[in-house]
């Protein structure tokens, strides 16, 4: 009986001993399989990683930098219909034109961004925005907004006046957009549709070309903008009138007061050298006032210049006429003591001489100016 019990109780034991057995078993491959959840597998860490280390991803791919918009293209084109009130000493004329924009840009409002850069002041009538739909634009077909209107400027102008009265003188009219610089907005010039009104007239000038261009202006500052250094870039149109004056009578009208001073000195040689002196002296004395008065006429007319112009040279030519008919009355005062067979020879050849030297000098700055 005791055997009995003693073979239950090892029995149990066994079975207890194979049950413990199965169930680590169980537990190690339950531990070695990879655990899931929810589908998706979960990495199970190396024994070899130390204690307290977290096991890393790949970093997400930075986003890309949005690409700069490419600049509106503006075509910009005028139509002068006037131009009038040319004034060289102050240095401007006025005219009236005018002026359009076509652009893809609806929100673009070139009248009231563009500024005429060499305008005194100016005004602008007309306003008018339009819209063409499926216009062929920039290589495909676009809406094109249209806009125009009617310019009235008082302009700036350099004149160059060294070849005056046969000067070539060059009008300009620039558009620049005062607002966007070239990275926002660049103008091209419609050369095809800008001209100037046939029945323009320019009374004493010659209307010779017209022609109109787009560039760039670089300006030799960033007006503080923060994403520019050093400087900055407007698109801006030139439109460029080439105009002649009709100089020969104004040559005639505007420089009469020096002719008129030669003419009375040279009849001072007509006057007897030795009883006449005094008579001699007063006509030039006449031609010094009729020389200056010109004088003041032309200086009130033209700009100030630093070149020597053609009306320098003939102001400074009748001068030295006058001065040079008052030194042979004193020259033939002195002769008349000493050699008085010489005077009437002095007195012919100093007239010649006068002649010859002030017609060549005049004559040759003329042709030089016209040609």
């Amino acid at each position: 009986m005791f055997s009995v019990k003693i073979n239950h109780l090892v029995s149990a034991s066994a079975a207890l001993a194979i049950g413990l057995l199965l169930s680590l078993a169980a537990s190690w491959a339950q531990a070695a399989a990879p655990a899931e959840k929810n589908g998706a597998t979960t990495p199970v860490v190396s024994a070899s990683k130390p204690v307290g280390t977290v096991a890393t991803t790949a970093a997400p791919l930075p986003a890309p930098l949005p690409t700069a918009a490419a600049p509106d293209k503006v075509k910009v084109g005028i139509y002068i219909t006037q131009l009038y009130d040319i004034d060289m000493a102050k240095r401007s004329f006025n005219a009236t034109f005018w002026g359009w924009y076509q652009t893809t840009d609806g929100k673009y409002k070139p009248l009231d961004n563009v500024e005429i850069v060499n305008a005194k002041a100016s005004l602008t009538k007309f306003g008018s925005v339009t819209t063409r739909d499926n216009i062929p634009w920039d290589g495909g077909n676009a809406d094109v907004f249209w806009t125009e209107g009617k310019y009235n400027a008082l302009l700036m102008q350099d004149w160059n006046v060294d070849n005056f009265p046969f000067d070539r003188q060059v009008l300009h009219i620039n558009l620049e957009d005062g607002i966007n610089d070239e990275s926002q907005t660049i103008f091209v010039a419609d050369e095809k549709n800008s001209k100037i009104d046939q029945e323009l007239k320019l009374p004493g000038w010659v209307i010779e070309s017209f022609s109109i261009k787009s560039v760039n202006n670089v300006y030799d500052t960033t007006y503080g903008d923060p994403t520019l250094q050093g400087v900055s870039t407007y698109s801006r149109v030139i439109a460029d009138i080439v105009i002649k004056r009709a100089g020969l009578r104004i040559l005639c009208s505007m420089f009469i007061g020096f002719f008129v001073a030669f003419t009375l000195v040279l009849l001072s040689y007509f006057m007897d050298a030795i009883g006449m002196a005094a008579s001699r002296v007063g006509l030039s004395a006449g031609a010094i006032f009729a020389a200056i008065g010109n004088k003041y006429i032309i200086d009130n007319y033209l700009p100030p210049s630093s070149s020597f112009t053609l009306a320098d040279g003939i102001e400074l030519a009748t001068f030295l006429a006058i001065i040079f008919g008052i030194l042979v009355t004193v020259v033939i005062q002195w002769f008349k003591a000493h050699h008085p067979r010489t005077v009437k020879r002095i007195n012919h050849w100093s007239a010649a001489f006068s002649v010859v030297a002030y017609v060549g000098f005049i004559g040759h700055l003329v042709y030089r100016a016209a040609s």
